[in-house]
């Protein structure tokens, strides 16, 4: 999940994601101008958009946040015969820790 937010940071990427919003904006703006009761369209798009954006931000965190807990959960429940933690604990609680630390960057590029 996080590389996808990654991947729409990219400048390209993010001027490209930009450029269809603005786009599909001014088609709205054609027709508020050009059809009797279609006031408010863009307005109505720059606010679902807006919402719609934080709420795919938010679940994603969320999800990550909840998959991580599970992870750790599962890795710190895990032991050999003799009640040792896997030799490689350290490492994973290292590696959900540094994605832990990444889950406030899901987040969809700001127009």
């Amino acid at each position: 999940a996080l590389a996808v937010f990654s991947y729409l940071r990219l400048p390209d990427v993010t001027t490209r994601f930009n450029r269809v919003r603005e786009e599909i904006r001014n088609q709205l703006t054609l027709i508020e101008n050009n059809v009797q009761g279609a006031t408010g369209l863009s307005s109505m798009w720059d606010e679902f958009t807006d919402d719609y954006f934080r709420y795919i931000a938010n679940n994603a965190q969320a999800w990550l946040s909840d998959a991580i807990r599970t992870a750790r959960t599962a890795f710190a429940n895990s032991r050999d015969g003799n009640g040792n933690p896997p030799p490689n604990a350290a490492e994973v609680e290292a590696e959900l820790s540094s994605l832990e630390s990444k889950i406030q960057n899901a987040e969809l590029p700001k127009d």
